[in-house]
């Protein structure tokens, strides 16, 4: 009986024994995530550090390593909130600074990386950062009285501050119609074709609020020619923008002139990230517009992703009856009377050094007025920016 009681006390002993060795406390993940960061063990650090977060277990140094190891498998977003928390541990430590202001610049947010998190006392600011050309061509598929429509850009971003850029663009675009007075054309006789010519100019404010919040206020301009006559449209827009985590919010709201009619137009939309970089991205845009002549709602619709090295394609999808709208923070406006029924693209991006390359295609469906007549437009388009930070 003594031998039983014995061994009873002994087996008790050792399995308590054994299990306060397994014991997980603050200690065992400590050490736990340290080797698997020397061993660059990225997959189970993240297991490891998260399963420590979850039971309350949390330091510098876990925040550290859990944010080196999304860094170091390129989920830059995510990686963000580790080295802000370790700031919140230690706000003196250089090292999570350098590393959110690195994170920032590889998701396209310099403004965010010079003025919270800056590798420099004082960043330099240049007066221009970039210079955009593009040019472009609606190709008519001929059925209805607007034809082809040829364009030039022209554009600068200006550094004010850390904080504040000014975006300006300067466009010439040329738009053929048939001259449906001059009657029917004959052989050897060819259409008898106006132009209409359009100086326009736009302007963005772009200013950094807070963390990942930017507030830009814009205007475009257009003076529009044609047979000795001018007139001009207005468009003031208003664009906010939240970026938090592998997402980025936005809205637009715009009040236009276009042809003597006013219009209303608001949007939201949303932006995802879904591999916590720009590597791979899906952009979903709502539009209301009022007119006249109703609400006109609209979608849009664009998915891109990395495919190369240095190159991304897009492809995106927009569906509904809009005439004498905006797009883009009113950086595009669309100013003909005709309707656009639906529109779908795709492009390229090409890095080139500092410098980038984007081609596009983009079918229009189109509504003529006030014939009704059903017509396309095939798009080309091509610009550069170039880079001078």
């Amino acid at each position: 009986m003594y031998k039983i009681i014995l061994s009873g006390i002994l087996f008790f002993a050792t399995v308590t024994s054994l299990r306060s060795q397994e014991r997980k406390d603050f200690n065992y993940y400590n050490t736990l995530t340290y080797n698997q960061y020397l061993a660059r063990d990225w997959n189970q650090l993240l297991k490891t550090g998260r399963e420590s977060l979850h039971l309350g277990y949390d330091s510098y140094y876990i925040r550290m390593r859990l944010g080196i190891a999304l860094y170091s498998k390129n989920k830059y977003m995510l990686a963000e909130k580790q080295f802000r928390k370790a700031t919140g541990y230690d706000s003196n430590h250089p090292a999570p600074k350098e590393y959110l202001h690195y994170a920032m610049i590889l998701t396209n947010r310099q403004k965010e990386a010079d003025t919270f998190y800056p590798l420099e006392k004082e960043p330099k600011i240049k007066f221009v950062n970039n210079i955009y050309l593009e040019s472009g061509i609606k190709a008519s598929d001929g059925t209805a009285a607007t034809r082809n429509i040829y364009y030039g850009l022209f554009s600068l971003r200006h550094g004010f501050s850390k904080r504040v850029t000014y975006f300006q663009a300067f466009e010439y675009l040329v738009r053929d119609y048939v001259n449906e007075t001059s009657g029917t054309p004959y052989a050897g006789h060819p259409e008898d074709l106006l132009q209409t010519r359009q100086y326009e100019y736009y302007g963005a404010l772009e200013i950094l609020a807070g963390h990942g919040f930017y507030i830009t206020p814009a205007f475009h301009t257009q003076r529009i020619t044609m047979e000795g006559y001018y007139w001009n449209n207005f468009v003031l827009s208003l664009e906010l923008s939240q970026h938090a985590g592998i997402t980025n919010i936005y809205a637009r709201a715009s009040y236009s002139r276009i042809d003597q009619e006013y219009q209303y137009q608001g949007s939201l939309g949303l932006t995802i990230y879904p591999l916590a970089n720009l590597n791979f991205y899906i952009d979903n845009l709502a539009i209301l517009q009022y007119e006249s002549g109703g609400y006109h709602p609209a979608i849009k619709q664009k998915i891109g992703g990395k495919v190369l090295k240095k190159t991304w394609l897009e492809g995106w999808y927009s569906y509904g009856d809009l005439r004498y709208f905006n797009e883009q923070n009113a950086f595009v406006v669309f100013n003909t009377p005709n309707t656009i029924h639906n529109r779908i693209g795709g492009g390229i991006i090409q890095g080139m050094g500092k410098h980038t390359l984007y081609l596009q295609v983009i079918r229009e469906y189109k509504e003529d007025n006030p014939t009704g007549k059903d017509f396309s437009h095939l798009d080309f388009i091509i610009g550069v920016n170039f880079n001078l930070q």
